[in-house]
């Protein structure tokens, strides 16, 4: 991962809950809506157009291009393009955004938690 990554998302230097619970609600709500509008939308327009394969991999590059003008650089894209690329899997094997939406938030919890270990080392958790 890129090691400058977590300061992407910006903290203050002394830990502020407000801004916290202002960052978890935020990348929650910005992988939410990632999922409903690239697999909702773009994947559902590709799909009806193109073979599944296809339009996967069309979903994955605008997917990326996006996320790389929003906050991901360097060996983040790759990360981020494989991701996209396994989400829209998911959604094609299962028919199911609610699991697709889970996955996305639970690797939102690590992103946060790498976050939060940059920004305030002595409040994460030893084993991370």
């Amino acid at each position: 991962m890129n090691p400058d990554m977590p300061t992407h998302w910006l903290q203050p230097p002394e830990y502020d809950r407000e801004q916290a619970v202002r960052l978890i609600i935020g990348i929650n709500c910005v992988g939410i809506w990632d999922e409903l509008f690239f697999i909702n939308t773009v994947y559902g327009c590709l799909r009806s157009v193109f073979p599944a394969r296809w339009a996967n991999l069309g979903q994955a590059v605008i997917y990326t291009s996006v996320l790389n003008r929003m906050a991901f650089t360097g060996v983040g894209l790759f990360i981020v393009g494989l991701f996209a690329l396994t989400q829209g899997l998911m959604y094609e094997k299962s028919r199911c955004l609610l699991y697709v939406l889970m996955v996305h938030v639970i690797v939102d919890v690590f992103l946060l938690m790498a976050i939060f270990h940059h920004y305030y080392p002595a409040m994460t958790p030893a084993w991370f």
